[in-house]
């Protein structure tokens, strides 16, 4: 009985050496495994092509370079309208544009309003001159709008031009 242990603990690095092999052989075959079970059982083709008018991916984000474009324009109309509000909790009230006062006109009062609260970056569109944000107030309420790319974005209203125009609204009433 003495002997027991002693060939158990022979036997254990044996199996041990063994599992390894084994191991080693299995992991270095994977891939001709892998290629024969291909070949014998060949993964069907699921994919079907979508019809153009209903490709959602292509639609919604592929062919939409703009698409940062427009996001950047809202995400600026909300700046500007932060910026708004700190003006009106130090003045009392809205810079005053009844005709309306195209914010990237660094000549305007209204601009020069806004700069102290809001970066110039902000009140200029990259695509400038052709797309701008559009301000009017008459001190009381506001409105700031912008001409986005996307004429399928379902935040815009069309214009009767066909544009597509996404504006915020403010009364210092709410």
């Amino acid at each position: 009985m003495e002997n027991m242990p002693a060939s158990g603990s022979k036997k254990l690095p044996v199996m041990t050496m063994t599992l390894i092999i084994l191991a080693v052989v299995l992991f270095a075959g994977k891939d001709v495994i892998y290629s024969e079970y291909s070949k014998l059982f060949p993964a069907k083709k699921t994919e079907t092509p979508l019809k153009e008018e209903n490709n959602f991916i292509k639609d919604t984000y592929l062919n939409q370079p703009y698409r940062a474009d427009d996001v950047m324009r809202k995400s600026n109309i909300v700046q500007i309208g932060n910026a708004l509000e700190m003006y009106f909790l130090q003045n009392g009230s809205y810079p005053v544009s009844l005709g309306g006062t195209k914010l990237n006109d660094e000549n305007s009062v209204v601009y020069q309003d806004l700069v102290k609260y809001v970066s110039p970056s902000n009140l200029k569109d990259s695509k400038d001159p052709v797309f701008f944000y559009l301000y009017k107030s008459d001190g009381k309420s506001y409105e700031i709008t912008a001409r986005l790319e996307n004429i399928k974005d379902p935040e815009c209203k069309i214009s009767d031009d066909g544009f597509c125009i996404y504006k915020i609204r403010k009364s210092s009433a709410n």
